[in-house]
């Protein structure tokens, strides 16, 4: 599988965080949708790579075991009264297109439920927690999306605000 771009470090200046001293962030990015010459790659191929690449995102949960983890496209988006202290503190984080649930998230909101969920892809991870990607292809969560409405109602989780970028 090819990768855009993997980045581990401490600084997001330019990258669309806010900025706090020391905090880590690991970036998996990978190009997922088709090519505009679909004779160079065929739609197959492109959902084995969309496959491949939640697979990994599932993995690298499963090992690094996050307080909080998300995916989207554009930076992050949060609400006027939100921090990331106060994602990572919550056992019911926003609704995003890929999202890493604690064990604590997994265990507030029901296992059953979160294993149920309709969602494209839902995978237990071996700490107790769950990843999860809502739809296939991943786009952006939001108010018009139907497949996230669904899913977030079945969570009983708020959608990700994505009016304020950082």
């Amino acid at each position: 599988m090819g990768w855009d771009d993997l980045s581990i470090g401490f600084s997001r200046d330019g990258a669309g965080f806010p900025a706090y001293e020391s905090t880590p962030y690991l970036t998996f990015t990978a190009w997922i949708y088709p090519l505009k010459d679909p004779t160079r790659e065929t739609l197959e191929q492109v959902k084995l790579r969309r496959r491949e690449f939640v697979e990994l995102l599932g993995r690298a949960s499963d090992v690094l075991e996050p307080r909080w983890g998300f995916g989207r496209r554009g930076g992050l988006a949060i609400g006027e009264d939100d921090t990331i202290d106060d994602l990572v503190a919550t056992t019911t984080p926003p609704l995003y297109e890929y999202n890493v649930f604690r064990p604590e998230t997994v265990e507030a909101i029901g296992r059953e439920r979160v294993r149920s969920a309709p969602a494209w892809y839902v995978e237990e991870l071996d700490n107790g927690g769950v990843f999860l990607s809502v739809r296939e292809p991943p786009k952006q969560c939001h108010h018009a999306a139907e497949p996230c409405l669904e899913v977030a109602d079945h969570l009983g989780v708020p959608l990700a605000k994505t009016e304020r970028y950082h």
